[in-house]
């Protein structure tokens, strides 16, 4: 028998663009009863992001908010997640998000800032606030 959220990144698949709208997967997920648990829904997100991130960004930018914890599995999300976006423009919405978690609730923003940084994972370490000093920072403005 298969899992819930295989079935749900099957129907991704099947459905193509009519699944992209982030409001239209939102509600598909919502409509599952009972409700995915956290787990599923990280599961759900990694899924998505390597089928084709940018297709479902908007949607993962919002579990990025919902699901914000220090779990060891949602730390591996956003490796993951990170190491698609690093190099992309697509990287600002991620880093939004993370930083509306802080800003939402500083507690946890701190928490799962340490958390990134303990996997000493390069791609983990920017996000974290934690990367290398900028120019700026080292007194440079670029200007000769």
């Amino acid at each position: 028998m298969e899992d819930r959220v295989s079935k749900i990144l099957s129907e991704v698949k099947d459905l193509g663009p009519e699944l992209w709208d982030n409001a239209k997967l939102s509600s598909t997920v919502r409509a599952i009863a009972p409700p995915l648990s956290n787990s599923e829904r990280i599961k759900l997100v990694s899924g998505l992001i390597r089928k084709d991130l940018f297709l479902w960004l908007d949607y993962v930018s919002d579990e990025i908010r919902n699901l914000a914890s220090t779990d060891e599995s949602y730390i591996s999300f956003l490796s993951e997640l990170i190491g698609k976006v690093k190099r992309d423009l697509s990287g600002g919405q991620i880093i939004q998000a993370l930083t509306s978690v802080g800003e939402t609730n500083p507690e946890l923003g701190i928490e799962l800032s340490l958390a990134m940084r303990k996997r000493r994972e390069e791609g983990l370490m920017l996000p974290s606030g934690r990367g290398r000093p900028s120019r700026i920072r080292q007194g440079e403005t670029g200007s000769r």
